[in-house]
């Protein structure tokens, strides 16, 4: 990339996705007027350091590359409010994340995280925590600071225990637990007054004992529970099957109009049930279709995958 881009003094706007980046040159932090980056799907293991120079970007896109250590210097953007930094290779987060005040939408799904941080209850206007499908052991305590919270998705991650504090997340919308460790479902959130929607493992859908779910399901809380052998999906690769650019049947053998189904499947299901945009929400109709559709395909897979792959659990 020249080094005359930082010349651009007046840009506001820049797309640099999809374009096999490996570094960016320091000049991209003399553009003051930048408001949104994007940087999404390419090869980038670091920023530069001088990334504070930002002092109007108010969006940053890093989806998609190669990044292990949570750029420092993202964390000194303080106009910063929306930053995606899915699906990269992101073993943790740094106490220094609490430093992003204004940040309201954070996106850091699909990583390798063990551990959220204290300091996460510093980011005070925070609304949208997406954290799914990553290596979550435990939710720290702070996270009830985050009175202004609306989305929290926690699912596909190793948590065993769910903090008692969730209970204290005010404007919780929606709280997704599916396929964790979880043995017990907390009293706490009975207490999250605006909570619309849960989505937690079938085993304690199938619990008819479970009060806590009783009580909620009569608040009129949707309980989502995902179509039949939806873990296929997240464990032999299904929904990163295309995502990490895998050709025909290099990881499964299925024919692309399979493939080309099951990618359908998976862009319908992570728009209504990890809302991370503003996707109508579907009818109880709709979703009864959905599950069948679901059955559907995954004969066909089967079918095609032979007695070798189990899609029972």
């Amino acid at each position: 990339m020249p080094n005359s881009l930082g010349q651009l003094e007046h840009l506001k706007d820049l797309d640099l996705a999809n374009n096999n980046i490996e570094t960016l040159p320091n000049s991209i932090t003399e553009l003051a007027c930048l408001e949104n980056l994007s940087l999404s799907d390419n090869e980038l293991t670091s920023l530069p350091e001088s990334m504070e120079n930002l002092k109007k970007l108010t969006r940053l896109y890093l989806s998609n590359n190669k990044i292990r250590k949570f750029p420092e210097s993202v964390n000194k953007i303080k106009s910063l409010k929306t930053l995606f930094l899915d699906n990269n290779q992101l073993l943790n987060l740094p106490d220094s994340i609490g430093k992003l005040k204004d940040l309201k939408r954070l996106y850091i799904y699909r990583n390798q995280i063990k551990e959220m941080p204290e300091t996460i209850g510093l980011i005070k206007n925070l609304k949208t925590l997406s954290i799914f499908f990553n290596q979550l052991e435990y939710i720290p305590n702070e996270i009830e600071q985050l009175e202004f919270l609306k989305i929290l998705n926690l699912e596909i991650n190793k948590l065993k225990i769910i903090p008692e504090t969730l209970g204290n997340l005010i404007s919780l919308e929606f709280l997704g637990l599916e396929f964790n460790e979880i043995e017990n479902i907390p009293d706490s959130i009975l207490r999250i007054p605006k909570l619309g929607e849960l989505s937690i493992s079938p085993k304690f859908l199938d619990d008819q004992s479970n009060t806590i779910l009783k009580i909620l399901s009569e608040r009129g809380i949707d309980i989502i529970k995902p179509p039949h052998n939806m873990k296929f999906f997240f464990e032999y690769g299904g929904c990163m099957f295309w995502e990490h650019g895998g050709e025909d049947g290099e990881y499964l053998p299925l024919s692309s109009k399979t493939v080309k189904e099951l990618k359908k499947f998976c862009s319908q299901w992570e728009n209504q049930y990890h809302p991370d945009s503003k996707e109508r929400r579907w009818t109880k109709a709709e979703k009864e279709d959905f599950k069948k559709k679901t059955s559907d395909i995954l004969k066909v897979v089967e079918s095609e995958l032979g007695e070798d792959f189990n899609l029972e659990y």
